[in-house]
């Protein structure tokens, strides 16, 4: 997987550390291709695109987008964290988990694996266009953290363990292209797909709504489809939320 939306399929190892661990306690274990579980003991040790005009504005409030939307058209919201400080929407149910990688070139690694233990660990083969053969390496999965920065130190302790399960990271070869660090939207109580009527512009009891001017237009009722808080398998889920919106889309029109 990779931010294009290109898909790639790879055969996928999960390693436990525990006697008990089994590929049947995975929920999504019939939805992969050549799925392979093994306790971590038996491990080595220590461890295209559609025609669409994108726009990138920073919104501060749904009222930004109304002139888009026109008369008849709906919204989707897929704001992830800044559905949280969206005014019109402000939904503090949302939390970061903070996620760092490191994309490497390497060849010979085709494989998805990921070790079940207290350290989030995962190697991920990425498809690619223009650049062929890169991997992740993670990772972490720090609940409620905001700290977008790079830790180095964090970063060599996933190089160790990844190179622990693939030793060939070592070797020549392997090229270190960059080091990322993301923040996955979590949501308490899961994702939130759903349809909401909001009226816009907004009006406030206490007053605060910016004032848009001549901008504001007319006040009128808009369906917004939310669609937000998957976490950290976000590009996974999408594909199931993609259904559910069409969906509501389809029951709204």
């Amino acid at each position: 997987m990779a931010p294009l939306g290109l898909v790639k399929r790879a055969p996928t190892k999960v390693l436990g550390e525990t006697d008990g661990f089994l590929l049947s306690n995975i929920w999504w274990q019939d939805l992969v291709r050549d799925g392979d579980s093994s306790n971590y003991s038996q491990s080595p040790k220590s461890l295209h695109h559609a025609n669409l005009a994108l726009l990138s504005p920073r919104l501060r409030s749904l009222d930004e987008v109304k002139p888009l939307v026109g008369k008849t058209g709906l919204l989707v919201n897929a704001t992830a964290l800044g559905s949280r400080s969206l005014m019109d929407v402000e939904d503090t149910a949302i939390y970061p988990i903070r996620g760092q990688s490191i994309i490497v070139e390497r060849t010979d690694l085709e494989e998805f694996v990921v070790v079940r233990s207290e350290l989030h660990t995962t190697i991920t083969s990425r498809p690619g266009l223009m650049q062929m053969n890169t991997v992740s390496l993670g990772g972490t999965y720090q609940v409620g953290s905001w700290d977008t920065s790079l830790d180095m130190s964090v970063a060599k302790g996933i190089f160790e363990r990844c190179s622990v399960i693939a030793p060939c990271l070592k070797e020549e070869g392997t090229k270190i292209l960059m080091h990322t660090v993301a923040l996955r939207p979590d949501r308490k109580g899961g994702p939130h797909v759903e349809a909401e009527r909001i009226s816009l512009p907004l009006v406030r009891s206490d007053g605060l709504a910016p004032n848009l001017g001549e901008d504001a237009g007319q006040q009128q009722d808009i369906t917004v489809i939310h669609a937000y808080g998957m976490g950290a398998a976000g590009y996974q889920r999408s594909w199931g939320v993609a259904f559910e919106v069409l969906s509501l889309l389809k029951v709204n029109m």
